[in-house]
């Protein structure tokens, strides 16, 4: 069984070799397809690990990057790739990454450039891309992808596949590249799959299987756009009309785009910007260990100490009143490629665009970044592009802190009410 599970896989991957998901095959996959395993929620199921997670000597990280191939590798695997093999789980590949997962594509000098299935001009997101574009072509039902500023949330989005940023802590973060300081709290390990269901099987191996009844009664909060971030139009029309649609099932509310329970935007960014320094410093320091730190470590502490009022405000403040909060991934949907860098062009209304600077796209994800809810993202809707081709359009649905199966089982109940009611 496992071995005609592995060849399909790898028939798939063949296949889909225009899209460039995938930048290399376990050189021990023969090993797996004649182990026998116990049933567990991931039993048989074949899997992909972005190439930012250290496995074994003998399958070499690159991390995107000439730099990290030079680096001694190691024979100490990701606990969370261990984690999931022990449940029985089938580690086919590695998916591709952006070079050392720093941008909102996914290509890089040393494994090119992922594509997005949906139409090839278009970008995957990044940087978990490789992860997201071989879920949407099929390949696989389940990845492993990271999320510092929208790695995950992102490519999910763009490539209408389902993924989740965990709480902070929920997932192993130990042999990530680079190696992450103990108290960098930003980027976290998470799972992209093909369905909300197969997000709960992979968080009932991580955590353990949570019995949680059905709840008829979500409150769900919709933000369509938030003040100063210019929105895609289609993205605002699929929020207001996904609220439409399950007004009748749960008791919903429509906020304006200066929402009360949302911290001060410009102090998340400000946080977001001191408390991800840590990561740049710590990989100059993995690819130059005689450099010095260049982290303000006073500001850095209290940095953190104003992200734990925030967090403890904001659960405070908003899931008093409601269960879920539904708001846009990122400023529009999957774009031409952009290897420069430049301005991406924003359809703010049918027929009128703006151009916003390349990296004001993920002001959407920074501040669940810095607050640390779990996020789930899932598409809600899919229009015709320029070049007739089906696009999705994928949200973030954010949980309590904490409450990661709970949020899944929220979003299980709000798809199923959705899709029974429109397709929007």
């Amino acid at each position: 069984m496992r071995e005609q599970i592995i060849n399909k896989v790898l028939s798939s991957i063949e296949k889909a070799q225009s899209i460039n998901a995938i930048v290399s095959i376990n050189p021990d996959i023969k090993h797996y397809a004649t182990q026998n395993v116990n049933k567990t929620p991931l039993s048989n199921v074949p899997f992909l690990i972005k190439d930012c997670l250290y496995t074994q000597k003998s399958w070499p990280t690159t991390c995107g990057s000439k730099a990290i191939l030079s680096l001694i590798q190691t024979d100490e695997q990701a606990p969370i790739i261990c984690e999931l093999i022990h449940s029985g789980a089938i580690p086919i590949a590695k998916s591709n990454t952006s070079e050392f997962c720093g941008d909102i594509q996914c290509f890089n000098p040393v494994t090119g450039t992922t594509n997005n299935p949906h139409d090839h001009t278009l970008t995957s997101g990044g940087s978990s891309g490789g992860s997201a574009a071989a879920i949407a072509a099929g390949i696989v039902p389940l990845a492993l992808g990271s999320d510092l500023a929208g790695s995950l949330r992102i490519p999910a989005a763009f490539c209408g596949v389902y993924s989740l940023r965990p709480s902070y802590d929920t997932v192993s973060t130990v042999g990530n590249i680079p190696k992450l300081r103990p108290n960098q709290n930003m980027v976290t390990i998470g799972p992209m799959a093909d369905s909300i269901k197969m997000l709960q099987r992979f968080m009932a191996v991580v955590q353990g299987e949570q019995h949680i009844p059905r709840n008829s009664k979500i409150k769900i909060t919709f933000t369509p756009c938030l003040k100063g971030i210019e929105t895609d139009y289609r993205i605002k029309e699929a929020i207001l009309k996904m609220s439409e649609a399950l007004c009748r099932d749960f008791v919903t509310e429509v906020t304006d785009d200066c929402p009360s329970f949302l911290p001060d935007m410009n102090l998340l960014k400000e946080l977001f910007l001191t408390l991800s320094a840590p990561v740049n410093d710590d990989l100059m320091l993995l690819l130059n260990p005689s450099a010095k730190s260049t982290v303000d470590k006073s500001k850095f502490e209290h940095s953190l100490k104003v992200q734990a009022r925030l967090q403890k405000e904001f659960d405070e403040k908003f899931f008093s009143n409601s269960d879920v909060w539904v708001l846009p991934v990122c400023s529009t949907n999957a774009f031409p490629h952009n290897k420069n860098k430049g301005k991406l062009s924003v359809q703010v209304e049918e027929g009128s665009e703006a151009l916003i600077s390349y990296w004001k796209i993920i002001a959407y994800a920074t501040p669940l970044t810095v607050l640390g809810n779990p996020v789930v993202t899932i598409p809600i809707a899919w229009f015709n592009n320029a070049n007739n081709k089906q696009i999705p359009i994928g949200v973030q649905v954010v949980g309590r802190a904490g409450s990661d199966q709970q949020l899944l089982a929220f979003c299980e109940e709000i798809e199923r009410a959705l899709f029974k009611k429109s397709k929007l």
